[in-house]
């Protein structure tokens, strides 16, 4: 998503949420706009506090080793990455001497500037899809964010100034803190833009890459196409803790050209690790397999639909008619205004499309006639 399909992207729906996994976390500072969570063995989640919206920060995992330190994603704005950094530095005066960067969205790699300048040295890990993605992908969606952002901020700032609701009626207290939130996280990433330096991984990977820091194993893995097609977990065995990046994402899952049937099975080998801490690229600490298992539910329910509407020939019109997603609705967005404006805008759009387009290749494929030998 970017700032230029904000307004195009607000699709209505109604729906439930569900109880999801929390975790107690330590109060925060002042200012400082995430809890820090000890996850126990000099592990901590960086778990933001904004609401989730359409501008958000990453949540982060920090592991202090040996003699340095390893932090999983960036956020969307240096000057988030340096509130992070200034925590960061509280809990040790280890140097960070590795960054993991889950995928390749911006609010997972802006901040990536403020950790080189604050730590000489420091590496860039992704995925070699990441890679690619942040030389190609990366660098138009930024263009369009840019070029969309200010249509977005009018819009939200009118919305806030008229007090009405995207869903119609009044604006509730929960909505505006989203656009309020929004608002203020576009309008640091404008005016950072000017003097970005987009940073690109200096160790990439296809499957597995273990780092061995001291005592602590880290392994960093790629379980299949799921939100991008790089997404990277970082798993620590000895302690049970994964850090999901946006593969994992609550109260709502992010699946702007997402991979809808492949997600499934990346979710089911996440699944398969039996962390006992999971930290989501958005949302609280996890510590069961609940919302996973909410969000293959979800996915498979879409893909499920799209199917049997590609076999009547169905139009993608048509078959956004035809797919119902009351039920997961209810289980996702409950009676929260803002959360059923996310699931239309995040969930029916996008993933309907998305898996539309899945289903319309795999019954080309297996029309086309098998080569002769």
């Amino acid at each position: 998503m970017n700032f230029r399909d904000v307004v195009a992207a607000v699709v209505i729906a109604t729906t439930a949420l569900t109880p999801r996994a929390q975790s107690v976390a330590a109060p925060p500072r002042a200012g400082e706009p995430f809890h820090v969570v000890p996850l126990g063995d000099s592990v901590y989640a960086i778990i933001r506090d904004e609401p989730l919206a359409f501008a958000v920060h990453a949540n982060n995992l920090v592991i202090v080793c040996d003699s340095d330190v390893v932090v999983v994603d960036s956020d969307f704005t240096r000057a988030a990455a340096t509130e992070v950094i200034a925590a960061i530095r509280r809990i040790t005066p280890k140097p960070v001497r590795y960054l993991v960067n889950t995928h390749w969205h911006d609010d997972h790699v802006m901040g990536n500037q403020a950790y080189e300048d604050a730590f000489p040295g420091i590496q860039f890990i992704a995925h070699a899809a990441t890679k690619d993605g942040l030389l190609h992908d990366a660098v138009e969606n930024r263009k369009q964010q840019l070029a969309g952002a200010p249509q977005a901020l009018e819009y939200f700032r009118n919305t806030l100034r008229d007090g009405k609701s995207l869903a119609g009626g009044a604006l509730g207290a929960e909505e505006r803190a989203a656009w309020e939130s929004t608002i203020a996280i576009v309008e640091q990433y404008l005016r950072e833009a000017p003097t970005a330096r987009p940073m690109v991984p200096s160790i990439t990977f296809d499957d597995q890459f273990t780092l061995r820091r001291g005592s602590r194993t880290i392994e960093i893995r790629f379980l299949g196409l799921g939100n991008t097609k790089g997404d990277a977990i970082v798993y620590l065995p000895k302690e049970r803790i994964v850090a999901s990046g946006d593969l994992v994402v609550a109260p709502i899952p992010f699946t702007f050209n997402a991979n809808i049937g492949p997600w499934i099975g990346a979710l089911d080998r996440l699944r398969a690790l039996q962390a006992m801490t999971l930290v989501p690229g958005h949302g609280p600490v996890m510590h069961d397999d609940a919302y996973l298992r909410q969000v293959q539910r979800l996915l498979g329910t879409i893909a499920k639909q799209a199917d049997d509407a590609v076999a009547r020939g169905d139009s993608l019109a048509a078959a956004r008619k035809a797919i119902d997603l009351t039920e997961m609705r209810q289980a996702f967005a409950g009676e929260s205004q803002l959360l059923r404006i996310l699931f239309g805008s995040f969930v029916s759009g996008p993933a309907v499309t998305q898996a539309f387009n899945e289903a319309t290749a795999r019954r080309s494929a297996a029309a086309r006639p098998a080569p002769r030998r």
